[in-house]
């Protein structure tokens, strides 16, 4: 499927490392995204954990790679350890 989509580089593929040039490479024009913070934005639950009302526990590692701790902490039904 990923090569049939026309927008998809094949050789740069070939030469990915890292996860941010998968999703520049792959994902982006797979669901028609026109760079990966385009498709971080709308795939990031931070409006959905901004609107939390209900008390939540929340467990992520410091050195997590994919969940970093960059949210700033406005609300308080929202804790994390």
């Amino acid at each position: 499927m990923v090569l049939a989509n026309g927008n998809v580089d094949v050789e740069k593929i070939r030469n990915i490392t890292y996860l941010h040039e998968f999703d520049r490479e792959i994902q982006g024009p797979t669901w028609g995204y026109p760079t990966e913070g385009a498709y971080y934005r709308d795939a990031s639950s931070v409006d959905s954990i901004m609107n939390i009302r209900i008390p939540v526990f929340a467990i992520n590692a410091e050195d997590d790679p994919v969940s970093l701790r960059v949210i700033p902490l406005h609300n308080p039904s929202l804790h994390f350890l």
